[in-house]
């Protein structure tokens, strides 16, 4: 048993170290940006928030590390007026512009069977139209990403519809926070190790889509009843001879306060969207 143990042992330490070294070597060639001599492209960068999470003031607040040369608009999307992230969304939004960003608080009430994507289509559809949409999920911690890197990559690379960075978390305080941690930074299924293993794939909780892409896909109005809508897109892009493509820069989640039972609901809907869109991924969880 024990020359049994310890093969089992060398053929996963085998295999961790070939799928670390393929990560190394697809990370390599990922686009990051370059200079465009013509006029960067303008931004739309809508933060869907629902409900007062923990550290929602803080990452809403982290928005104004986006500035740079790439011009933006930045739109606080909030469902309805009872929702309890108002108040902080039109708080951050104040801060902000006083700043001189250009931010806006806009209610965007939400149907389908997933919210976030009817959010998005709204707050889209009641925006000035721009060259590039970027999603970026209320829990996003925005100190290091590039705005103008993800714009940047867009424009260089005419085959890519979309870009995003692989999330990583970080600032748990509950046990099954640092369960949550555990798992998606410790394993193989870390976003940036599965963003090289998986290259077809797409995370939209940082995202950038070229606006002429999202619209050949149907845009977010036909992702609402898509529970997993980021793989939805990407399997889109595909079809219309489009790329998406993972930045080199990792962006952080700041999600805290979860419960055990949210913690596990979350990983199940993950498991429920990998069956039912990339059903050959499962043999991998």
């Amino acid at each position: 048993l024990a020359g049994a143990g310890a093969a089992a042992l060398a053929a996963w330490c085998f295999v961790v170290a070939s799928v670390s070294a393929r990560a190394v070597f697809a990370t390599l060639s990922r686009p990051r940006g370059h200079a465009s001599m013509g006029p960067p492209p303008s931004v739309l960068v809508i933060r869907p928030c629902a409900g007062a999470e923990a550290s929602l003031a803080r990452t809403l607040a982290s928005s104004s590390h986006l500035r740079g040369v790439t011009p933006f608009h930045l739109v606080f999307a909030v469902a309805h007026e009872s929702d309890t992230a108002l108040p902080i969304a039109r708080a951050a939004c104040e801060a902000l512009r006083a700043q001189g960003l250009d931010a806006s608080v806009m209610l965007t009430p939400a149907q389908g069977v997933n919210q976030k994507s009817s959010q998005l289509a709204v707050a889209i559809a009641q925006s000035a139209r721009t060259d590039v949409v970027v999603n970026l999920d209320s829990d996003v911690d925005c100190a290091g990403l590039s705005l103008d890197a993800m714009a940047g990559a867009l424009w260089a690379d005419a085959s890519l519809g979309a870009v995003w960075a692989p999330p990583v978390e970080d600032g748990g305080v509950t046990f099954s926070d640092r369960c949550s941690d555990a798992l998606l930074g410790g394993s193989l299924h870390a976003f940036p190790v599965l963003s090289a293993l998986d290259p077809q794939g797409l995370v939209g909780k940082a995202v950038a889509l070229r606006r002429e892409a999202l619209d050949a896909i149907g845009g977010f109005d036909a992702l609402t009843s898509h529970l997993g809508e980021d793989m939805e897109l990407a399997r889109r892009l595909r079809a219309r001879g489009m790329r998406s493509g993972a930045l080199s820069q990792t962006v952080t989640s700041r999600a805290r306060g979860r419960t055990w039972r949210g913690a596990v609901d979350r990983y199940a809907r993950w498991i429920m969207v990998i069956r039912a869109q990339r059903p050959a991924l499962m043999a991998s969880y």
